[in-house]
């Protein structure tokens, strides 16, 4: 059910939400987005931050693997 919200933008949170239905909309979102999407999901849904980097992956225009994956490891706090 969290997964399912923050995709669709419907957390509850305005930020999260404004970011995330841009990336739906557009495939884009600016990095600053991306780090506090990122946050939320992992750091107070506690959701696997791999089904973030997942998600990012299919949808994002720019999408970079190393940037992406390491950018969400960081966030989950699995690499220094």
């Amino acid at each position: 059910e969290a997964e399912r919200r923050w995709k669709d933008g419907l957390t509850g949170l305005p930020l999260v939400d404004a970011a995330m239905r841009e990336l739906k909309a557009i495939g884009y979102i600016g990095n600053l987005a991306r780090q506090f999407v990122a946050s939320y999901l992992v750091e107070d849904r506690a959701v696997d931050w791999r089904v973030g980097a997942d998600w990012f992956e299919a949808t994002l225009l720019d999408y970079d693997p190393h940037s992406n994956w390491g950018q969400w490891a960081r966030t989950a706090g699995v690499v220094p």
